[in-house]
């Protein structure tokens, strides 16, 4: 609001009259025309206000590079938000005031409100709704008017204040958008950075192939799209591709200027004849390089400011796997770690040293250019690791002091023994050592593949990777491949005596009620009779274990008596390993005992048996818990050693050995117990010490080993039975099996059906229902060895799936009882090994006769 008082015009005149003039007057004041008409020629009641700027474009520039200008704000066209009011009032004014006028200008936007006169006393008011209009940043308001001359004296009445009061008044109730000028900028901050290639990997150039169906060899842009409301400038450039057709351009997609509203785009580039190449010279190239070009474009353009999105921009671009018609550069071809477990060695069975292995690689070679292995073959324990490095130089197709026979496909042998590592170079179609026309042999001062093996290893390991040494060019589909072959004859030194454990007891089932009390009231003497004929090439001793648990020890000659809570030595352990007893038994899992009460074997008659060579009948463990089991000897036999051996330590000529053993009635009883028995063999072989101390195990060799039982019995003991009137026939299950086409399982028909005494099986027949067409045949068979006739169940597996086989035995087909039944199921399947049979009645016999 502006206020124009009377009496600061009228003192600004200079006129001694009004030099003492104040309002209000206190009697009424006449002013002289001239002197009125003096004062009116001589003001200038004119004024301009701003420009105001309405938004701060230097902060909204800097704050939005893409902005280069703004034009004008979109004011929102709700009714009455936005306006422009003025107000005149004359108050107490001695004259009219004439040619008022009140305006408004910003960008596209005039607004004037006017009046030719406004009469004392009077207002003029006007307002103008402004909404849907146009601001341009600078607002700019001004106001003027006309005091006229008068042809008579200006009467101003006592107690008048004689003002003009102007009012201006803009007000703005929201924006809906704002008129910008875009600036071409970039909508990437920073260059995008290249994706770096292997290190192993140098390539020079390569070509790519053609022909290949998508997306191999392509590149592909799709769903390029704008919804912001500028436009878009874009191309996507790849400087690692050219293409001689096009005159080794670089490869690029686009430009596009993609608009708001145009549908999406795409372009898919095939790169079969492109160069794969370094764009900065020869050097071998480092990344894969893409420039990827975003500009926002100049253009006058309207963004909405109502809280919505502006819109997006989006680009997607991939390339499919780059196959080549031939690559130059030098190259490290890594091969994957091939390993091997060690697994189920038994317990104890250590301190043996491998005498003779032998590691082959034959190697196919197709790259035309110097490779170098760097493979290693280790050997790995929880505790150490050791390797043996096979890196010799291999041959290639061009080698110049190979052959020239005229090949793709050069061959390498490479052998590993427990002496050196030898590598030859091979004639054409050639695969061993006499086909070389080119040989190394390095002899290795570090260790060799007889001391990885000597570990020994839980874990075995060839690992590493193939350099390609120089510059050169490799074709698609050309590459180096080869087969490992261990040969490894189970030849070693044994330095010492060795004992060790199978894996897993063998339960003994309770012998029946009838069978024990006839044993027990009527043994008179017990005995073992066994014969060994042997072609295993080391000597040793076979013990029988039993325990009324599945613990075993290694260590049962070792231990003594031994009260609760004495850390006592094994009599007999190796200090170097076993330092107490709690250690041994720990060292077999035998955890928390208390005390040992050792039962020493008995020595003969006038015999003296030193402390050290006390061997335990049996000994008794009591637990912290309150438990207690056993352990004991059952029986001991010698496994003869062979007579001769040959410098490969073959055996030469087999070992014989007979014996007879007598169980005493402690023994009988473990055999003859009302509850199972766990049964494990306890295995020492004799060391090889002497000149021909080598052995090798051949899958040839064999152990025959045959035993028997002898109970005499007192025959008081035996009453004579009425014979019954029917007789049973006792059946053992038989278990199910699995076979592959062509394998046989022969089921023993003697051993599954036992008629009581004095009664025989009369009558074996299948039964109709049995189900097994086109799955197996079956038929019964009567075998004949010596003077011992047997009946056999024949299955032979025919094709894929499951049949059920229902075997049926009488003693006397003329009576009315049912005759017994054994049934079981087999499984043919279509591939795969022999199963081995799962009990000792079924055996099975492979497609070439061999018996298992």
């Amino acid at each position: 609001t502006v206020t124009i008082a009377l009496d600061s015009v009228l003192q600004a005149t200079g006129q001694p009259l009004f030099a003492d003039l104040s309002f209000p007057a206190p009697i009424n004041v006449i002013v002289p025309d001239s002197v009125w008409n003096n004062f009116v020629s001589t003001q200038t009641l004119e004024q301009q206000e701003g420009p105001f700027e309405l938004v701060d474009t230097t902060t909204l520039i800097q704050d939005n590079a893409f902005i280069k200008r703004m034009r004008y704000v979109q004011l929102t066209s709700t009714p009455g938000a936005s306006e422009f009011a003025t107000t005149v009032i004359s108050t107490d004014f001695p004259t009219s005031v004439d040619s008022i006028h009140m305006d408004l200008s910003s960008g596209p936007l005039s607004v004037t409100h006017e009046t030719a006169s406004l009469a004392p006393g009077n207002t003029f008011t006007q307002t103008t709704d402004l909404a849907s209009e146009k601001l341009g940043n600078e607002l700019t308001m001004a106001f003027g008017m006309v005091l006229p001359t008068v042809g008579a004296d200006v009467t101003i009445l006592a107690g008048d204040v004689p003002q003009i009061k102007f009012s201006i008044h803009l007000g703005v109730g929201g924006v809906d958008s704002v008129a910008i000028t875009t600036e071409r900028v970039s909508l990437l901050e920073d260059p995008l950075e290249p994706l770096p290639l292997p290190e192993d990997i140098q390539i020079t150039s390569g070509v790519l192939r053609t022909g290949e169906s998508p997306p191999i060899n392509q590149i592909s842009l799709s769903g390029l799209s704008n919804t912001l409301p500028f436009d878009i400038y874009f191309k996507l450039t790849f400087p690692n591709f050219d293409s001689p057709a096009a005159g080794n351009d670089s490869l690029s997609l686009g430009p596009f200027t993609l608009v708001d509203g145009q549908p999406p785009v795409g372009q898919n580039t095939p790169l079969g004849g492109y160069t794969f190449h370094n764009p900065a010279g020869t050097d071998p190239i480092e990344a894969f390089e893409y420039e990827v070009v975003a500009e926002v474009l100049e253009k006058d353009v309207v963004l909405p400011l109502d809280g919505s999105s502006l819109g997006a921009f989006q680009a997607t671009f991939s390339v499919g796997d780059l196959y080549f018609d031939s690559i130059t550069g030098n190259f490290s071809l890594s091969f994957d770690a091939v390993n091997t477990t060690i697994q189920d060695i038994p317990t104890g069975f250590a301190g043996f040293q491998f005498g003779r292995l032998s590691l082959s690689l034959l190697l196919r070679n197709q790259i035309d250019l110097p490779v170098q292995l760097d493979l290693r073959l280790i050997g790995r324990t929880l505790e150490d690791d050791l390797s043996v490095p096979i890196n010799p130089r291999i041959n290639y197709p061009s080698a110049p002091e190979g052959v020239g026979y005229n090949s793709d496909t050069a061959l390498t042998l490479i052998v590993l023994d427990e002496n050196s590592v030898s590598t030859y170079w091979l004639s054409q179609g050639g695969t061993g050592v006499s086909d070389a026309f080119k040989d190394t042999t390095v002899y290795p001062v570090g260790n060799t593949i007889v001391d990885v093996l000597n570990l020994p290893p839980d874990i075995i390991e060839v690992a590493g990777a193939a350099v390609v040494r120089g510059e050169g060019v490799v074709e698609a589909g050309k590459g180096i491949w080869g087969e490992f072959e261990l040969i490894a004859p189970f030849a070693f030194i044994l330095p010492q005596d060795i004992s060790f454990l199978p894996v897993a007891p063998i339960p003994l089932a309770p012998m029946d009620e009838d069978t024990r009390e006839q044993i027990q009231t009527a043994l008179l003497s017990a005995s073992l009779t066994s014969t060994v004929q042997t072609k295993f090439p080391i000597g040793g001793k076979i013990s029988l274990l039993a325990s009324n648990d599945t613990l075993f020890t290694l260590a049962l000659d070792y231990l003594d008596d031994i009260a609760a809570g004495i850390p006592t030595r094994a009599r007999t352990g190796d200090d170097s390993v076993y330092s107490t007893v709690q250690a041994v038994l720990e060292a077999d899992s035998i955890m928390d005992v208390d005390k040992i009460v050792f039962y020493p074997e008995s020595p003969a008659a006038g015999q003296s048996v030193s402390p050290l060579e006390t061997r335990a009948k049996w000994v008794e463990f009591f637990t912290t818990t309150g438990d207690t089991f056993w352990i004991g000897h059952l029986f001991d036999i010698e496994l003869p050693s062979p007579s001769a051996f040959t410098e490969e330590g073959w055996v030469d000529m087999p070992g014989y050995a007979k014996q007879e053993i007598i169980l005493d009635a402690e023994r009988v009883g473990w055999i003859a117990s009302d509850t199972t028995v766990y049964l494990k063999t306890f295995i020492t072989l004799y060391n090889t010490k002497g000149p021909d101390s080598l052995r090798t195990v051949q899958s040839t060799n064999w152990i025959h080993f045959a035993a028997f039982i002898t109970f005499n019995l007192a025959s008081d003991i035996f009453v004579e039975e009425e014979e019954p009137d029917s007789s049973e026939i006792e059946v053992t299950a038989i278990p199910n099996d699995t076979l592959t086409i062509g394998s046989i399982a022969i089921v023993l028909l003697d051993s599954v059906f036992s008629p009581t005494a004095g009664k025989e099986i009369k009558d074996l027949d299948l039964d109709p229902t049995t189900s097994h067409a086109g799955i197996a045949t079956v038929k019964i068979r009567t075998t004949r060895s010596g003077s011992t006739v047997s009946k056999e169940l024949w299955v032979t597996g025919v094709g894929p799936g499951t049949a059920r086989i229902t075997v049926s035995a009488d003693d006397d087909p003329e009576d009315n009882i049912d005759p017994a039944t054994a049934s079981f199921l087999v499984t043919v399947d279509e591939a795969g090994g022999e199963s081995v049979p799962p009990a000792p009645s079924i055996h099975k016999v492979a497609r070439h006769n061999r018996l298992w």
